[in-house]
């Protein structure tokens, strides 16, 4: 992101948290004003040829209560970064999926888009059998490298991605309220983990408190954040299945853990089986789908998924933030806060001059800039 586009994120972020005001009113207020900035200085008048009276009286209030630097700076400081459609950042995954949220919030990191994602979703009140195949799945995908994205609902989301976490594993939790909100407040402590291990995320602003309503709404996240969707167990009628149904819209593979005819918490995943979805009893079998390997699936999955060499979490944050053009240390330093990544000067400058004794970074006196043919 360059700092012009950075600049401009204060400015965006008052447009979306103005209640009424989405994506498509966003966009249009974009492409006749050219900037979010001159639309939050445009006149009343200006603004009423594109927002209805209910928004400009939003807008107007919000404008009137919230300077954008202070409230985005707000933000920064609750280690919630705000990323937009226009992102460098914003997951490729999403871009094409139907009704794209126009931003996001995140604590902590989305998946990468260098190795496959599997949603694991299920029954919030499951059985002993669904339990231990949660954990089952969690684990054996962080073996093989393969992130975890959810819901972090109780029972089958939240098994899952615990298992995933102490596997080593990354895991993503997409929410149905702000992301500084833990819901359910059962689960702080896995909470904690993914913002360290992982990412929480949310299209919602934060502080916005979990409704049932706007659960369906951010299923199409999960699945459109994965490659593949896999139900452990639910009912015949389960809220699961809307996830599925936005998966198949989406063209994301399904695959479902069979269960006995007799258990109704099987149901779910027997209907999705007879309608055509892949059969999963492990994680080889989605990761053969990935690969077509057959023979040690995951041990292949895991080589494959290997880096280079490693880098430090730091280190990757300031590789991010620079490009081709040399920057002073100030200026990385304010790309770095921008992102929820604060750093005092004087370990900054020793985390530059270290990445650039590793050929990680370039240096060119006190600037500092990626090389032309990076590493990363």
């Amino acid at each position: 992101m360059t700092t012009t586009e950075t600049m401009e994120m204060p400015y965006l972020y008052l447009l979306h948290r103005t209640d009424g005001i989405g994506a498509k009113t966003i966009r249009s207020l974009m492409q006749a004003f050219g900037n979010a900035r001159a639309v939050c200085h445009a006149t009343e008048k200006e603004l009423s040829h594109f927002l209805s009276e209910r928004q400009l009286n939003a807008f107007l209030e919000e404008r009137k209560k919230n300077d954008p630097e202070k409230v985005y700076e707000a933000l920064v400081k609750n280690r919630i970064r705000f990323i937009t459609a226009q992102d460098g950042d914003y997951p490729q995954r999403l871009r094409n999926i139907p009704d794209p949220p126009y931003a996001l919030y995140v604590r902590g990191e989305l998946p990468g888009e260098d190795f496959p994602t599997v949603a694991v979703v299920g029954a919030r009140i499951c059985s002993e059998y669904g339990r231990y195949m949660a954990r089952q799945f969690g684990t054996e995908l962080a073996q093989a490298g393969i992130r975890v994205v959810s819901g972090m609902a109780m029972g089958v989301d939240s098994i899952a991605q615990r298992a995933c976490l102490r596997a080593g594993g990354r895991s993503y939790a997409v929410l149905g309220c702000g992301a500084d909100v833990c819901y359910p407040p059962e689960n702080r402590d896995l909470y904690d983990q993914l913002t360290e291990n992982g990412g929480v995320i949310s299209e919602y602003i934060p502080g916005t408190e979990p409704k049932r309503n706007l659960f369906p709404a951010r299923n199409r996240i999960i699945a459109g954040l994965a490659d593949a969707v896999l139900v452990v167990e639910a009912r015949k009628k389960s809220g699961t299945l809307i996830t599925v149904d936005m998966a198949l819209e989406q063209g994301r593979d399904v695959y479902a853990l069979p269960g006995r005819a007799t258990d109704r918490l099987s149901d779910g995943c027997n209907h999705l089986l007879r309608q055509g979805a892949m059969i999963a009893t492990s994680a080889a079998d989605i990761i053969e789908g990935f690969f077509g390997v057959r023979e040690d699936p995951v041990t292949y999955a895991r080589e494959k998924s290997q880096p280079a060499f490693s880098l430090s979490e730091n280190e990757r944050s300031v590789l991010d933030v620079l490009d081709a053009d040399p920057k002073a240390v100030s200026e990385i330093e304010y790309l770095l806060t921008q992102r929820q990544t604060v750093m005092p000067p004087q370990e900054l400058m020793c985390l530059l001059v270290n990445m650039a004794l590793k050929g990680l970074i370039e240096q060119e006196g006190a600037f500092f800039a990626k090389p032309c043919a990076s590493h990363v």
